[in-house]
C-alpha cells in the first residue's frame, strides 16, 4: 500500500503506531520510516519529539530512533541524537534504545546461530556452548538488563573474576545490528533462576552522567585458550609474591635433596 499510494500508506502506519501489539508497533514504525511523504515525515517527527521528552514508548525507542535518523529532514535526526548516543559506543547503541522491545526468540537465534557474533563458542547455555567465557544459563539472576546490555555493547567495561585482566569478546557492536543487541538482551533477560529470580535493578547513576564503578561483567571472557575443565590460576596482588617465594625455594629444595642422596650413597666424606 505504502508503494502504490504513499499517502494511504503513511497514515496507516502512523494508525499503527498507536497499536496496542508492540510488534505491530514495531513495524509500523519502521514502515513510517520508509515512506517518503509529508504525512510520514511529520508523524516520525512527532514521534521523535515524544523520545527526545522522554515520553515516548522504551519498547519503540529504537525504531523511532533509527526512522528519524533516516529522515531526509535534519530536525528529527537533531532531536533524538542525544538520545542514541553513548560515549564508549557507535551511535544507536545506547542503552536507552537497547533495554526495551527485543525478541527473546530472536535472541536465542543470535546466541546460537549468528555466524559473525559467534556467542556458542564462548558461552554456554543450558548444556550448548563454550567455555572460554562465563557460563550464561542463570545469568539474569546475577545481571539487571542493563548490566546485559552493557556487557554486549562494552565488553571491557567489567570483567568477571578468575576470567583476566581483559576481555577478548569481540566488539559486538561491529558484528550485530542495535536490533540482534536488543534481541539477545532480552533473550538473557530471561534466564534466571527461578528459586532466586531476576536480579534486582542497577545502581542509579551518579549526578554528572557517571555511571557506578564497575564490579564484575556476566559476558566478558578473557583473552587466549583456557583448560577444557575450566579451572585456572588467578595472578592476583596476593599470589604473585607466593610464587616469588616458591621459585627460590624449589631450587634449594632440589639442591639439598641431590646433597643428601649424595651423602647417603658415600658420594661425601
Amino acid at each position: 500500500l505504502a508503494a502504490i499510494d504513499p499517502a494511504r500508506g503513511a497514515d496507516s502506519a502512523a494508525a499503527g503506531a498507536s497499536a496496542a501489539d508492540m510488534r505491530e508497533r514495531q513495524h509500523a514504525i519502521r514502515l513510517l520510516g520508509s515512506i517518503d511523504h509529508p504525512s510520514a515525515i511529520g508523524a516520525v517527527g512527532e514521534l521523535a519529539m515524544k523520545l527526545s521528552d522522554g515520553k515516548a514508548d522504551p519498547s519503540v525507542a529504537l525504531e523511532i530512533y533509527e526512522a528519524a535518523m533516516n529522515a531526509k529532514e535534519s530536525a528529527p535526526r537533531a532531536m533524538v541524537e542525544k538520545v542514541g548516543t553513548n560515549a564508549k559506543r557507535p551511535p544507536g547503541f545506547s542503552t536507552a534504545l537497547l533495554l526495551k522491545g527485543g525478541d527473546p526468540a530472536r535472541g536465542k537465534s543470535v546466541f546460537l546461530h549468528h555466524e559473525a557474533a559467534q556467542c556458542v563458542r564462548c558461552h554456554t547455555i543450558g548444556n550448548v556452548g563454550g567455555t572460554a567465557g562465563p557460563n550464561l544459563s542463570l545469568v539474569a539472576s546475577r545481571a539487571t538488563p542493563e548490566q546485559i546490555v552493557e556487557s554486549i555493547t562494552e565488553p571491557n567495561a567489567v570483567i568477571v573474576q578468575g576470567f583476566g585482566q581483559a576481555s577478548a569478546m569481540p566488539e559486538m557492536t561491529q558484528l550485530l545490528r542495535p536490533a540482534d543487541v536488543r534481541d539477545l538482551a532480552a533473550y538473557l533477560s530471561t534466564l534466571f533462576d527461578p528459586t532466586v529470580g531476576p536480579a534486582e535493578a542497577a545502581p542509579a547513576i551518579a549526578a554528572g552522567g557517571a555511571s557506578p564503578a564497575p564490579t564484575s561483567s556476566p559476558l566478558a571472557p578473557a583473552p587466549g585458550p583456557r583448560s577444557s575443565t575450566g579451572f585456572e590460576l588467578v595472578l592476583s596482588a596476593d599470589i604473585i609474591p607466593l610464587l616469588g617465594l616458591l621459585a627460590l625455594l624449589i631450587p634449594l629444595a632440589i639442591i639439598a635433596g641431590a646433597f643428601a642422596i649424595a651423602k647417603r650413597n658415600g658420594g661425601l666424606s
